[in-house]
């Protein structure tokens, strides 16, 4: 009887062994793929941002800071808000695109664009085309971002039209 508990203990231990290197594989395996992904979102923001500086003034780039501005700028919206900071950096791009100035950006513009994108329900880069057309319709400036993209998403919500649909209205 003591040798058959011996051997059951054997087998338990055995047992236990293989399942511990099984779970270790499995945590390695999710790390790496943690990893991967993280990896491979550093290098879609890096990506992002050289879309960026291609298309930004260099002047006024080099005015706030040179282009670790504009990318903190886009880290730290990424890690205040729902959107990514690649989101956040693909909304930095049409805002430039539109000819808001990199101060105007950097002084809420940007922001503004992403407080549209999640209130009217789109991506960031919609929002930032929406609210960059809006102001070059009714000539606006970019210091005047934040009351753009307040006024599109307030008609949208006391209206029957959507962000989108205000959009094609313009």
């Amino acid at each position: 009887a003591a040798g058959r508990g011996v051997g059951v203990l054997g087998s338990l231990a055995a047992t236990a062994a293989k399942t511990a290197v099984a779970l270790g594989a499995l945590g390695a395996g999710v790390a790496a793929a943690g990893l991967t992904a993280g990896i491979n979102a550093a290098r879609g923001f890096e990506q992002q941002m050289s879309a960026v500086a291609a298309v930004v003034d260099k002047a006024q780039l080099a005015a706030v800071g040179g282009s670790k501005a504009l990318s903190d700028l886009a880290l730290q919206l990424g890690k205040d808000t729902s959107f990514s900071a690649r989101e956040a950096a693909q909304g930095l791009e049409e805002l430039v695109k539109a000819g808001v100035s990199v101060t105007d950006i950097m002084g809420g513009g940007a922001r503004a664009a992403l407080d549209l994108a999640a209130a009217g329900a789109v991506s960031v880069r919609d929002a930032a085309e929406i609210a960059s057309n809006a102001m070059n319709v009714f000539n606006l400036s970019g210091s005047q971002m934040a009351h753009v993209a307040d006024v599109i998403a307030g008609a949208a919500n006391a209206s029957a039209i959507d962000v989108n649909d205000f959009k094609f209205s313009l």
